[in-house]
């Protein structure tokens, strides 16, 4: 989320266009007084030098939201802020969504949704960040949660384009990749039987716990998970399979914080990738 804050104010994209870049001359006056505030000497930030050139803020945005897309991404809600003394910081936040189709499998289709975050300052208040995660938070007073996609200073000769390209697509990839990978994930969860009895008790007895020396889950989880497998809740997970174990751990995961949640699905999905492996293949 963008956290409002009396330092900022929040503008449209259309109103950025009307947005003016500060020269080198202005760059170095602001920061001769920000610096004289702190009793600092004044002089333009190590680093830049007359090839210096600020970025356009419309045109960056634009760049983002075009690798977003291009990503595969549907870019859902879209909120933006500047800085009130100047408008040379920019402030945004980005929910998307991807839509995964699961015929033949337990869902018709999943719906996932992320936010990816940046910040940019031209007077050199802080680096080009790009963020991304389930929940990301950017405020004026310096908080930035997520995880970290690109975070470049803003000296000489840089290239957003390379910058924003580069990091998103070593981001997106990945994450597109196994949103593929998810229907025949789960359509072997659903088809991999741990049978009945004491055998299959210790089998699912051992993933919990190797979840939790894996740091999927703390180890007080596990019997939370065990009590939902014994006992499922919904009729859909009453069948001994992966799949109903691996929802067992999901229900559970609901009063997990959103770091956790996060950390802890992934790991889980790789965990009983591996215990299905024999069906995968």
């Amino acid at each position: 989320m963008l956290y409002m804050d009396p330092k900022t104010v929040s503008v449209t994209k259309k109103d950025l266009r009307s947005y003016r870049c500060p020269t080198l001359d202005e760059l170095g006056e602001m920061r001769r007084i920000t610096n004289s505030r702190h009793g600092q000497s004044g002089k333009i930030p190590a680093g830049l030098g007359k090839k210096w050139k600020p970025i356009a803020h419309p045109a960056l945005l634009t760049l983002v939201e075009d690798e977003l897309t291009d990503a595969g991404f549907d870019i859902v809600d879209a909120q933006f802020q500047i800085d009130r003394e100047t408008g040379h910081d920019v402030y945004a936040l980005w929910t998307l969504d991807a839509k995964v189709d699961m015929s033949g499998t337990a869902l018709a289709e999943l719906d996932i949704k992320r936010q990816f975050g940046m910040k940019h300052s031209n007077r050199q208040r802080f680096s080009l960040l790009g963020l991304e995660g389930a929940t990301v938070g950017l405020c004026a007073n310096g908080i930035a949660t997520g995880n970290s996609v690109f975070d470049r200073k803003h000296t000489n000769n840089l290239d957003i384009e390379e910058v924003v390209g580069i990091g998103s697509g070593d981001w997106a990839g990945p994450v597109m990749d196994g949103l593929d990978r998810l229907p025949r994930l789960i359509g072997a969860m659903a088809e991999h039987d741990f049978g009945e009895g004491h055998e299959a008790d210790k089998m699912v007895s051992w993933t919990l716990c190797e979840a939790a020396r894996r740091n999927y889950m703390s180890w007080s989880q596990t019997g939370k998970c065990w009590s939902e497998w014994v006992e499922p809740r919904y009729d859909a997970f009453e069948p001994r399979t992966a799949w109903s174990l691996y929802n067992s751990v999901n229900q559970v995961a609901k009063s997990w914080s959103v770091t956790n949640v996060e950390k802890g699905l992934l790991g889980w999905s790789d965990l009983l990738e591996e215990v299905t492996a024999g069906s995968l293949n």
